[in-house]
């Protein structure tokens, strides 16, 4: 009787044990699903990622915390190399990128089975979790970037060739190279982008032996071959001309090829200094052809294309060599190139040289000696082309005046004074053009008024010239050809410019004034272009009172000079000179010597 006592009350104990459990499991299973920490709604307690605590965070909190930590990526430096010694890149440039799909799924604790959830629950109170972060690299954008970076410790492979000099051929070996290792620099990353230093990632880069891609024995049997192929020499044939080019020569230009490849490898000629080598041989074979060109017949502008200028040697002539080594010929004739820029109908069209633009005539006496060097001067300037943007000088086009070039002695000034010299007389012509460019709206570099006024010529509004200085300079300012076309007759010079009409021109003011006993004379000219556009400027001329006298009122004249030949012009202008007053630029001094 007392042995079942206790066995019963035994059971009770049990029972009422047993049911204590069920009560304190139940109540720790209903904790951990409420506990946001544990539940999934928060991160759990304890929980580090990297060097954060994040305990506690949210899902927002959470998500918001790993957008800072792209950010932070996004300007991260990945400093490659040594402490002292390194390349600096971004990060994102190296194709390194945060993985925070990964991250986020390690900082959450995985689902635990329901059974010993309670027990994981009470666990989640003792010690803490640390979490990295999950980094990924793009190996093609790594690849790509590293090949461009010169990192420290990487040194490229020096492939194997060929030494031409002094016309033996010699193989220079290549050279084993230091190179990357990407997937071992990749992974390496991963690792140090989770230790970033104030968003700095220093990493040394693991380095491997790099061979050359070509093998020194492959290329040493492209130089038998080219040894062999070229031991014959070959001789060239360009027109009437032929010579034949040494062994020496052909190997002189050899070199490996550049499509060559690992087992394949091949020679080939450098085409410059083949090139330069046959042209500087065949120097003198060509012709220089004639120049395209304008003309007026019949009032008409007429171009005539010219002739091409031809020199050795065609475009394809390093094939033709090529071929004629390699298939084993002696011979090869090789033909002329055009040499130049073409100027052919088209190019005559687009510059629109089609109307006179503006003409000016002036009048002399008949049979001088002063007429025979204004008619050459003519010819010699007769058919010049200034084009769009060019500055033209009748100096620099002309050249020294000389008897060799047909010129002869009459009237100049030197000195201030009037004196036969060579070329005499050339300044009519050269106030006709400067008259013509005037109307034509064309801008001036350098020129300069006679010192003296001759009531021959437009006053204030005109050109001497004499050599090297002063000259006469026009500059083309319209986006049209300027054709110069002088003609002449015994008593007058005209020189008519052909163009496109651009702009109209008249002469709208002149003033004067003293200075010193010279007279200063500003004409004013107004252009109106055809877009509507109105620009004033002037021209300047400065006279002497008198023949002999410079500015001060002294003489011009050294001790030693000529004495006049013929009475000083008129200093009066004209009845009908303007009057009206205007601010051009200044002249330069008056020259000592005017033709």
């Amino acid at each position: 009787m007392a042995q079942q006592s206790r066995s019963i009350r035994g059971r009770l104990a049990l029972a009422v044990s047993a049911g204590a459990l069920v009560l304190i499991y139940a109540a720790l299973l209903v904790a951990s699903y409420l506990d946001p920490g544990f539940n999934g709604k928060q991160v759990a307690r304890g929980t580090r990622l990297d060097d954060v605590d994040i305990a506690g965070f949210s899902k927002e909190k959470l998500q918001a915390h790993l957008d800072e930590k792209s950010k932070e990526l996004a300007n991260a430096e990945v400093r490659l190399g040594s402490t002292d010694q390194f390349v600096a890149v971004n990060a994102i440039d190296l194709g390194i990128s945060f993985d925070r799909e990964s991250t986020a799924k390690v900082v959450q604790k995985p689902q635990v089975n329901v059974i010993v959830r309670p027990l994981a629950w009470v666990g989640s109170f003792f010690g803490d979790r640390t979490v990295t972060s999950r980094y990924s690299v793009d190996e093609t954008s790594l690849t790509s970037e590293v090949a461009a970076l010169s990192i420290p410790g990487k040194v490229a492979a020096i492939e194997p060739s060929i030494d031409a000099e002094a016309g033996t051929l010699s193989l220079v070996p290549g050279v084993e190279g230091k190179g990357i290792d990407i997937q071992e620099l990749a992974a390496v990353l991963t690792e140090e982008a989770a230790r970033a230093n104030n968003g700095v990632i220093s990493v040394a880069p693991p380095l491997v032996p790099v061979q050359p891609l070509l093998a020194d024995e492959d290329v040493q049997g492209a130089i038998a071959e080219a040894d062999e192929q070229t031991k014959a020499g070959l001789t060239v044939v360009v027109e009437d001309e032929e010579q034949h080019f040494e062994p020496q020569v052909l190997r002189g230009w050899v070199e490996l090829d550049s499509a060559s490849k690992p087992g394949d490898v091949k020679w080939s000629f450098n085409q410059d200094l083949l090139d330069d080598y046959v042209r500087g041989a065949f120097s003198e074979s060509g012709s220089m052809g004639t120049d395209s060109r304008f003309s007026v017949e019949n009032g008409q502008v007429v171009f005539t294309p010219g002739d091409d200028s031809t020199m050795c040697c065609s475009a394809d002539s390093a094939d033709l060599i090529d071929t004629a080594i390699r298939s084993g010929q002696s011979r090869v004739t090789l033909e002329l190139r055009q040499a130049g820029e073409q100027r052919g109908l088209e190019w005559a069209e687009s510059l629109g040289v089609v109307e006179p633009v503006a003409t000016f005539t002036s009048a002399h006496a008949c049979c001088q000696n002063r007429v025979t060097n204004i008619h050459k001067i003519a010819d010699d300037t007769r058919g010049v082309l200034i084009l769009p943007g060019e500055t033209f000088s009748l100096n620099g086009h002309v050249g020294q005046r000389t008897t060799e070039k047909g010129y002869v002695a009459a009237g100049g000034i030197t000195n201030g004074v009037m004196v036969d010299q060579l070329g005499g007389g050339i300044s009519q012509f050269t106030t006709a053009l400067f008259n013509a460019a005037f109307f034509a709206g064309l801008d001036y570099g350098e020129y300069q008024s006679h010192s003296i006024y001759f009531s021959r010529y437009p006053y204030g509004r005109e050109a001497t010239l004499s050599w090297p200085h002063p000259d006469l300079q026009i500059r083309n300012t319209t986006p049209y050809g300027i054709l110069i076309w002088p003609t002449y007759t015994d008593t007058e010079i005209t020189v008519t410019l052909y163009s496109t009409k651009y702009v109209d021109v008249e002469q709208t003011a002149q003033s004067k004034e003293p200075q010193g006993t010279c007279t200063r004379v500003r004409t004013e000219r107004t252009r109106r272009y055809l877009d509507g556009t109105v620009k004033v400027d002037s021209v300047s001329a400065l006279y002497r009172r008198v023949e002999g006298e410079n500015c001060s009122g002294e003489s011009s004249v050294p001790t030693t000079a000529p004495a006049p030949t013929t009475p000083p012009p008129p200093t009066t202008p004209p009845a009908t000179e303007p009057e009206e007053p205007s601010p051009p630029p200044s002249s330069p001094a008056s020259p000592d010597d005017e033709e």
